[in-house]
């Protein structure tokens, strides 16, 4: 089996037809694809030989997005009026829309039927792959349990050398033209579970500190 690459002008385009995408974020590398797509979503668990009890995140285009799709209570109004677009990650109520309309995000994204990894990147070229409607999963350009890859050469060959040799499906992964020799040496985004407004769970702390966010959140008087 083999990774292959392929230079493109237009990611939109590509996570629209189904295929996975390599995106450069404003924290590391990521493996992208379509949120609505079952067959894509699988595909990519299988790329990162990711556990299907762990979720995906999910990047939006706006707030006014998000507002779409998910629960967002006065917690999350202030995280995100501070921190988007950026580097904080939110877990977010999903609201129950029908899965017949337009832009459904697929079940398949997360372990939960009732919250999400949320987040609006601030990096242009994340921005423009979702053309301002849609919703992207985004993981970390890695194979699980791995660091971020820093470049598309390191990611080709980390997953080479843990996808068997058996395996008979190529896989494709396009990128944009102009990012062939992006190397990315950044931390991860800050994931917090604020499903409970009355509370903020750290899940993982990365480019915002965890003290400098409820330094914040204190002084909007909400915790």
């Amino acid at each position: 089996m083999k990774i292959l690459f392929h230079p493109c002008e237009d990611l939109h385009l590509h996570l629209q037809n189904g295929e996975i995408c390599c995106l450069p974020t404003d924290t590391t590398w990521g493996l992208s694809c379509n949120s609505t797509n079952m067959n894509t979503i699988t595909r990519l668990f299988y790329l990162k030989k990711r556990r299907g009890d762990k979720s995906l995140p999910v990047f939006v285009p706006s707030i006014e997005v998000a507002t779409q799709h998910f629960e967002i209570n006065s917690l999350a109004e202030k995280l995100i009026s501070r921190y988007w677009p950026g580097k904080l990650t939110l877990l977010l109520p999903r609201k129950q829309i029908n899965p017949l309309v337009y832009n459904y995000i697929h079940t398949s994204i997360s372990n939960s039927d009732i919250k999400v990894a949320v987040r609006m990147p601030g990096n242009s070229r994340s921005l423009e792959s979702m053309k301002q409607s849609t919703v992207i999963a985004c993981t970390s350009a890695n194979f699980s349990g791995f660091d971020p890859a820093p470049s598309l050469h390191i990611l080709k060959k980390q997953m080479e050398a843990h996808h068997a040799s058996v395996d008979n499906d190529d896989i494709n992964l396009y990128y944009n033209t102009l990012d062939k020799e992006l190397v990315l040496h950044k931390i991860p985004s800050t994931i917090l579970d604020i499903t409970d407004d009355k509370k903020i769970n750290l899940i993982r702390e990365g480019a915002i500190k965890y003290t400098e966010i409820m330094s914040y959140i204190k002084e909007c008087g909400l915790l």
